[in-house]
């Protein structure tokens, strides 16, 4: 009877290998937990604390911007010698010139609304665990990194669970973890080893750069400043400072709205 000999290489690569797709399965579970989770969460918490005191603010600078705009442009036509133009015409201009800035306010309060929609929808404690635990289970079965040699199938089944676990969707991920075949063993014998010593690197690589990546992440808002934004302190003085934003565009745009009506003395059609 022949004993195959394994080079001695290849048992200590096979266990390393299985340790590092758990670590990455840990990394990618907890990037895509900060881009899909943390992130639209924390967003939302601004959104709903925030967004609407910035909404009264840039209304209010926008009625400013549209009362100067008004004046500029009548005077243009005065400093030249030339009595002011219809303010009709002027406010049809002018409006066109705010499309953009109304769009953008207009995007806003959707999202105010969307904050308060998804924050109502939240999982439950016992439910997010399991979401997680899903995903990072998944995650080592279906990662390309971790299974360089997956088909069709276990790709698109590793883009439907990136989908079910953005969208918290814990049903969905239940049925896929599922209909989810075993890991297929990894290969054996002296001819693997460099096939082995390449997914180890592989995943070497694949764990450090996707843990940069979450470091990038966390370094940015929302996630820098997600003490502050469970810090009612600091909520409430950043309204406070919309509040006073809002408070110097209202007097900007009285102001301005003043010298309107001095070169608009009798009311225009427009405003009837």
């Amino acid at each position: 009877m022949t004993t195959i000999q394994i080079h001695p290489e290849v048992a200590d690569l096979h266990s390393k290998i299985l340790a590092l797709r758990d670590e990455l399965a840990r990394t990618v579970a907890f990037h895509d937990e900060l881009r899909h989770t943390a992130i639209p969460y924390l967003e939302a918490v601004y959104q709903q604390a925030l967004g609407p005191a910035h909404l009264v603010a840039l209304h209010a600078q926008v009625d400013a911007q549209r009362a100067k705009r008004l004046v500029e442009l009548a005077m243009q036509a005065v400093n030249h010698g030339h009595p002011a133009p219809a303010l009709g015409g002027l406010t049809a201009q002018v409006e066109q010139k705010l499309a953009t800035w109304r769009e953008h306010i207009a995007a806003m309060a959707d999202g105010v609304q969307q904050a308060t929609r998804a924050l109502s929808k939240t999982l439950s404690v016992t439910d997010t665990g399991e979401l997680k635990r899903l995903y990072r289970d998944l995650a080592k079965r279906l990662h390309p990194d971790a299974n360089p040699d997956q088909d069709d199938r276990a790709r698109q089944q590793w883009h439907q669970v990136q989908e079910a676990y953005r969208d918290g969707d814990l049903k969905r991920l239940r049925v896929l973890a599922e209909a989810v075949a075993a890991d297929q063993p990894l290969p054996s014998g002296p001819s693997a080893l460099d096939a082995l010593r390449s997914r180890h690197q592989r995943l070497q690589d694949s764990i450090l750069a996707i843990s940069a990546a979450s470091v990038a992440l966390e370094q940015r808002p929302p996630l820098s400043i997600r003490r502050e934004l469970a810090d009612p302190t600091w909520i409430a003085a950043h309204i406070t400072e919309f509040q006073a934003q809002e408070s110097s565009w209202r007097e900007a745009a009285t102001r301005w709205q003043a010298k309107l009506d001095a070169l608009y003395p009798t009311p225009d059609p427009i405003w009837n």
